[in-house]
């Protein structure tokens, strides 16, 4: 009896699941720390607490029945004038033009009322894709390049902005790239309008 494959791993093998599940733990929570830095040394936002919140933030494999729905973090703060404290999922975009959300994820992030930390990829001449060979210390590096060449921009988007942003986009459909998994595809020029805030890192 052929066993059936696990609809978490998209196109891919467990094994090469299980390093991209690490490898992408490990790139979010680079993130996340690059934006505490950044909310210590900036006026338009900060926090006054935050901590892990996802199932599965330390990058370990979680099998399959286990509810990994959540955003990763929970944070209380501020941006500019409006007060918040929601979770916030934090999404890598590794090139520029458009995010990809699937719809299962929306609806859990729409159902705990959580917000988006959006870093992005905005120059077409940088290749910061995935890495083959899963080398961490190597691809954060490179990430790391990245931002000080000011090729990477950040957005922090509230969860109130965020669920107008659906209410807008949800035109779901098939996404080849995540497994023929229902999701939805919004230009860069669209998903900016509904962020809250957004900058460079601090070189």
């Amino acid at each position: 009896m052929q066993t059936r494959k696990d609809k978490r791993f998209d196109n891919r093998s467990k094994e090469t699941f299980k390093k991209d599940i690490y490898l992408g733990t490990a790139v979010e929570s680079h993130w996340w720390n690059k934006l505490l830095v950044e909310a210590e040394r900036c006026n338009g936002f900060g926090f006054n607490n935050h901590f892990s919140h996802g199932c599965g933030n330390d990058g370990r494999y979680l099998e399959t029945g286990t509810n990994t729905g959540g955003a990763d973090y929970w944070a209380e703060g501020w941006v500019f004038d409006q007060s918040f404290a929601h979770g916030i999922e934090v999404k890598w975009v590794s090139s520029p033009g458009r995010i990809t959300l699937k719809k299962a994820d929306v609806a859990c992030y729409l159902r705990e009322g959580s917000g988006l930390f959006i870093i992005q990829n905005v120059s077409n001449d940088a290749n910061l894709r995935k890495p083959k060979d899963h080398d961490i210390k190597k691809y954060l590096s490179r990430l790391d390049k990245a931002c000080a060449d000011s090729k990477i921009v950040w957005s922090l988007m509230l969860a109130d902005n965020f669920a107008a942003m659906m209410d807008e986009f949800n035109n779901y459909r098939p996404i080849k790239y995540m497994g023929n998994k229902l999701g939805v595809v919004i230009p860069d020029d669209d998903w900016i309008r509904y962020a809250s805030i957004s900058g460079v890192f601090y070189r």
